[in-house]
């Protein structure tokens, strides 16, 4: 199909994406979206709409998947968003903090990637409050930051960390809530 038509700002002919080179407009979707073939750096050729490409969701012509179930995709690839610790699943703990942030009107963690997934290598597993291990904890730790300064505090459960911020994470309102219980002479340890 001809390129030549095409206004010269949505003309991708001969732009590289990760893996993928456009080599031609290749057609047109149901929805007039333009699909372009692409050559992939494996040498496969493969059709993408134009949307993928310039948002990055296609990057290759699924190759790198294949290679990320036989190894890494890249040198510094640490495994992907669901193996905790991994460069992928720091960036969404990162991504999920700040999103909460700006729908919360607080401020992020001050973490990038990198800091994370050193803070989560030398994470012991256990919850800093209550000292429960990570395996039995539904749904994993969370990123105890503080909600002003955006500075990480440490890694609690779930249960500690919602408590705390439920109570405004004020020292003094908590120690009062701790005071109340054991005063109230219906207390049980939980051996901590």
């Amino acid at each position: 199909m001809a390129d030549n038509k095409i206004p010269a700002k949505h003309n991708l002919t001969g732009k590289v994406f990760s893996r993928l080179t456009v080599l031609e407009l290749a057609g047109f979707d149901k929805n007039r979206n333009r699909i372009w073939r692409c050559q992939c750096s494996c040498g496969k050729t493969t059709e993408v709409r134009a949307s993928r490409l310039n948002a990055g969701a296609t990057t290759s012509c699924g190759c790198w998947k294949r290679e990320g179930r036989k190894g890494p995709r890249h040198p510094n690839w640490m495994g992907g968003a669901r193996i905790r610790g991994s460069r992928a699943w720091c960036r969404n703990r990162i991504q999920n903090s700040i999103t909460k942030a700006v729908e919360g009107n607080y401020k992020p963690v001050n973490l990038d990637e990198y800091e994370l997934a050193k803070l989560v290598k030398e994470y012991d597993g256990y919850c800093k409050i209550c000292n429960i291990h990570q395996d039995d904890i539904e749904g994993g730790f969370h990123i105890d930051h503080c909600h002003y300064t955006g500075n990480f505090r440490g890694f609690l459960c779930p249960k500690c960390n919602q408590g705390m911020g439920l109570l405004g994470d004020d020292p003094a309102i908590l120690r009062a809530a701790a005071d109340y219980l054991e005063d109230s002479g219906y207390f049980v340890s939980s051996d901590l």
